[in-house]
């Protein structure tokens, strides 16, 4: 069996006019799967993890991705390129994996909107469960083009 969810991109840069995907910007983190075999395991684990809302901001020229089960932001080049990482999550990726399992399991960013002086991203940092079935109070995380945290607001 394939295991879609391991051979996936971090993103795929595609042309339309040539109709071809011409870069692929990996995964910062490999991850091998025990059970290759077991579609319903790999998509209960694996197929979240990476999960991100992409925003394009054309005259910045950058591509941002907020990350959902991990609290981490990235900002891309339109070239695939890397430009910097606001990463405000030291887990390691195996331990994202075992958090996908249990009740520790969050999601994190839930939203974003680029602005010419600001990237905004709605932060949730609950539970799974509680996301779901409970109220909770989001935060709105604002980092300036310098990637800076300049405010918080709850």
């Amino acid at each position: 069996m394939d295991n879609l969810a391991l051979k996936m991109a971090s993103l795929n840069f595609y042309n339309p006019v040539t109709d071809e995907f011409y870069k692929k910007v990996e995964f910062n983190s490999k991850l091998t799967n025990p059970k290759q075999n077991d579609l319903d395991y790999t998509q209960k684990v694996y197929n979240g993890v990476y999960a991100n809302i992409l925003r394009y901001h054309p005259q910045k020229s950058k591509l941002v991705s907020a990350m959902s089960s991990v609290d981490r932001i990235n900002i891309f080049n339109t070239d695939g390129s890397t430009d910097y990482t606001i990463n405000n999550d030291e887990r390691q990726m195996k331990d994202v994996l075992y958090d996908a399992n249990s009740n520790n399991n969050k999601f994190y960013n839930i939203d974003l909107t680029l602005t010419d002086n600001y990237i905004y991203a709605l932060y949730a940092g609950v539970s799974k469960t509680n996301y779901y079935e409970a109220n909770y109070t989001t935060k709105i995380k604002i980092y300036d083009w310098d990637y800076n945290l300049k405010y918080v607001i709850t």
